[in-house]
């Protein structure tokens, strides 16, 4: 949020974007010349309301304050109580993101002096807003230009440059103007001196960074990672960021991916054809194409346009995995192997292929297939708890129960709050006849997790085969809170109530499953059951 400076007294606002507020002067004039005409109470107390509204961050109220005082006859008689009230009016419309009556108004103020410093600092951030790249570059150079000349001979207060402390964060938005325009030898510039203004400026690292990643020199953006960590700088994303670009694929920058990552992907669309049809052998421009229209469910335009991705590039496996992918989605899993043993001739390293291949083959009901795939993804990845899942179940369909076993006790060491892991750990003990192992995995899961309704009725169905059914009928009462119109639950309580000796409450049991669905067969068999005992009673 791009804050006014506040007064020197007052706490100073921690926002980056924020210029400081230095102290006026003292007898430094209010008006434009000492004889000219003075400010009248009323609008000195109106001018302290507004500027008092901008520094509590009632921007709304500042704007309607400092709007009164934006007339004609003030911006004749009294230039500085106008230039003043534009300020606040400026820097309240952009903290509520209004940038184009923020730019209105300090266009405005301009008219009275163009080289007031603070509106051309006002109008770089509204346009950055705006992403009117081009006026950005302008009025950041006027910016800069202005912030370094000496100080001049001026009547105006010195609070209308008190914005030239911000000269980093204008290098900064003149980097990603000049970016935005396909001009990034200047960026890369721009940010250099954005940090080099402010060394703790973690944003112009990170953003220079990620334009020389775009433009293929992982080492350059390294380096500038580096440069940021050597400055002490801790930040979690610097660290990410370095990691992933040691070992990240050369890909080329364009305006396109920009919008394709703040998901506006029509827009990202068109940016992305105009770039093919001037530079039609830009493959990752054909790349993000065919990412753009699979997410538009298009899938023959995907198809065409990760095709023309592949052809136009042979050193990077990630135009050969969108297609592969693609074909998957689409039920054409021949072909989407062939392009993944291409994948893994090229990278046997690429994870993602290991795994694609494993779920094709699995669903292919090739599990020891999948089952060497899956190794292959967990010995590159080991803490990827889904692929130990599906590795777990791939052994489990070849009835590999140990094996299964030790995936599935795998998945909760990485993550102990994954139901599934739990559900299939209890399955694999009992088909091991392990079923007191099978009734402590679940046990222990529950009182950790409460209300998983599948997990419950599993463990009431084990304690029942354990001859639990104390347990068993409280396990049973548990699901039943949670879902009480399923007559297979009520005809599992009811055999424990009988088990247990309770014969009126396991006959309640079953005829309320025939109510919900007087079909049920088992519950029906088991009045009859009870019937006969009672009536063997009377007798």
């Amino acid at each position: 949020m791009i804050q006014m400076p506040k007064k020197k007294q007052k706490p100073k606002a921690k926002d980056i974007s924020a210029p400081g507020r230095k102290k006026r002067p003292a007898g430094k004039a209010k008006s434009v010349s000492s004889s000219g005409p003075g400010r009248s109470e009323q609008y000195t107390e109106a001018l302290k309301k507004a500027e008092d509204f901008l520094d509590r961050g009632k921007h709304e109220e500042a704007v309607i304050a400092a709007g009164r005082l934006l007339t004609p006859r003030i911006r004749e008689k009294d230039p500085t109580l106008f230039l003043s009230a534009a300020r606040i009016s400026a820097f309240a419309n952009v903290n509520l993101r209004n940038y184009i009556q923020a730019a209105e108004t300090a266009l405005q103020a301009l008219k009275i002096d163009n080289d007031l410093l603070d509106f051309h600092y006002i109008l770089t951030v509204s346009y950055y807003g705006m992403e009117e790249y081009g006026l950005v570059e302008v009025n950041a150079r006027r910016f800069l230009e202005l912030a370094s000349d000496q100080p001049q001979d001026r009547n105006w207060p010195v609070m209308f440059s008190e914005a030239g402390s911000r000269s980093d964060l204008i290098y900064n938005f003149l980097g990603t103007a000049l970016r935005e325009q396909d001009r990034y030898e200047e960026a890369c510039q721009a940010y250099e001196k954005s940090y080099a203004v402010n060394p703790e400026y973690v944003t112009a690292y990170i953003n220079h960074a990620q334009l020389l990643h775009g433009i293929g020199d992982d080492a350059g953006a390294c380096m500038v990672l580096d440069r940021a960590s050597g400055r002490g700088l801790k930040s979690e994303e610097v660290k990410m960021l370095r990691k992933a670009y040691m070992s990240a694929p050369v890909t080329h920058f364009s305006p396109g991916q920009t919008e394709y990552n703040r998901g506006d992907l029509q827009k990202a669309l068109n940016k992305l054809q105009a770039e093919v049809r001037k530079h039609p052998d830009n493959w990752t421009a054909h790349y993000f194409i065919g990412k753009i229209y699979v997410q538009m469910e298009d899938d023959s335009a995907a198809e065409e346009a990760f095709l023309e991705a592949c052809n136009l590039c042979q050193n990077d496996v990630n135009p050969l995995y969108s297609l592969a992918r693609l074909y998957f989605d689409s039920g054409r899993q021949d072909e989407s192997l062939k392009y993944l043993e291409k994948i893994q001739a090229a990278d046997k390293d690429f994870v993602q292929a290991h795994r694609l291949t494993g779920d094709i083959n699995f669903q292919s009901g090739k599990y020891r297939e999948a089952c060497d795939a899956y190794v292959n993804f967990v010995m590159r990845m080991p803490d990827d708890p889904e692929v130990w899942i599906n590795l777990g179940d791939s052994h489990f369909k070849l009835e590999e129960f140990e094996q299964a076993k030790q995936c599935y006790e795998k998945v909760i060491e990485i993550d102990s709050a994954c139901s599934l892991a739990y559900r299939n750990l209890a399955v694999c003990e009992t088909r091991l006849n392990n079923f007191e192992n099978a009734y402590r995995v679940l046990t222990d899961y529950l009182e950790l997790a409460g209300e998983d309704y599948n997990l419950i009725v599993m463990a009431a169905e084990i304690a029942a085969n354990l001859q639990k059914f104390d347990e068993a009928i409280k396990y049973g009462e548990r699901a039943l809170e949670i879902n009480p119109h399923s007559p297979q639950l009520l005809t599992l309580l009811g055999d424990c109530y009988y088990s247990g000796g309770f014969l009126v409450s396991a006959k309640m049991s079953f005829e309320q499953a025939l109510k919900i669905d007087p079909n049920f067969d088992p519950a029906r068999q088991r009045i009859l059951q009870i019937n006969e005992i009672q009536d063997a009673r009377k007798r």
